[in-house]
C-alpha cells in the first residue's frame, strides 16, 4: 500500500493538522500548515499560500477516494465563498499572461513545479509523502517544501501547469493540484470559505485572507 499523496508546500507543518470527522461544520485553523476533512467516502486536505499571488488567493487540494466507488474531482469541484459573495476561481486562460509567469508567493523567476503525481510500475499513482497510508485512516498532511523551478520568459506558465485538472479517482486514488482565486480587492476580503464537493459530500473549510 501506499502513503498518501506527495504534494508541494510553501512550509512543513509545524503542529497537528486540524480534521473533520464529518461535513456539518467547516473546519478552521491554521490553513497554512494544512487543514483536513475525512468522511468514510473522501479525504480532502487544503493548503493556503501565505501571501497572495497577484492578488490572488492560492489554494492547494488534495483528495482521497476512500469510497468503493470511482469519483470525479476538478476545478468545478471547488467552491469559494465569502460574506461579499461568490469567488470565482481563476482559469487557465485568466493565468495564461505573460505576467503571470511568476509562481504563487515567489518572484518573477521562482515558479512552483507541477506537482503532477508519478505513476508505479503497476500504473498506480505514486502517493507517497503524507503520513499513514490508504489501507488505514490517514491523518497526516503533506509534508516538505515547494521544490521551486526556475522558468524564462519563453517557458510555459508552471503555475497553468500545476492547476487542478478534471480527473476521475478510482478507489483508494489520491490527486490534486492548485486554484487560484480571481484577484481580491485589497481590504475587503478577511476570510473566505473553501468547499470541495466529492463523492456527493461537502468539505468545507474557513480559512484567512493573507494580507
Amino acid at each position: 500500500m501506499f502513503a498518501l499523496l506527495a504534494f508541494a508546500l510553501s512550509a512543513p507543518a509545524a503542529a497537528p493538522v486540524p480534521q473533520s470527522s464529518g461535513v456539518e461544520t467547516p473546519i478552521s485553523g491554521d490553513a497554512q500548515a494544512g487543514l483536513v476533512s475525512r468522511t468514510d467516502k473522501g479525504e480532502v486536505h487544503l493548503i493556503v499560500d501565505p501571501v497572495l499571488n497577484d492578488h490572488r488567493l492560492v489554494l492547494r487540494v488534495v483528495v482521497l477516494n476512500r469510497s468503493d466507488a470511482p469519483q470525479p474531482l476538478g476545478p468545478a469541484s471547488v467552491h469559494v465563498d465569502s460574506d461579499r459573495g461568490a469567488v470565482a476561481i481563476a482559469t487557465a486562460q485568466d493565468l495564461s499572461g505573460g505576467e503571470r509567469k511568476r509562481g504563487p508567493g515567489g518572484g518573477s523567476r521562482q515558479a512552483y513545479a507541477n506537482p503532477g503525481l508519478p505513476t508505479n510500475a503497476a500504473g498506480q499513482k505514486d502517493v507517497t509523502g503524507f503520513t499513514g497510508s490508504m489501507g488505514s485512516a490517514v491523518g497526516g498532511v503533506p509534508n516538505g517544501e515547494i521544490d521551486r523551478a526556475q522558468s524564462d520568459d519563453a517557458a510555459p506558465n508552471p503555475v497553468v501547469a500545476a492547476l487542478l485538472k478534471p480527473t476521475t479517482l478510482a478507489p483508494g486514488a489520491a490527486d490534486g493540484g492548485l486554484l487560484l482565486t480571481e484577484p481580491l480587492k485589497r481590504g475587503r476580503y478577511k476570510r473566505v470559505t473553501v468547499t470541495v464537493d466529492f463523492a456527493g459530500e461537502a468539505h468545507r473549510f474557513t480559512v484567512d485572507v493573507p494580507r
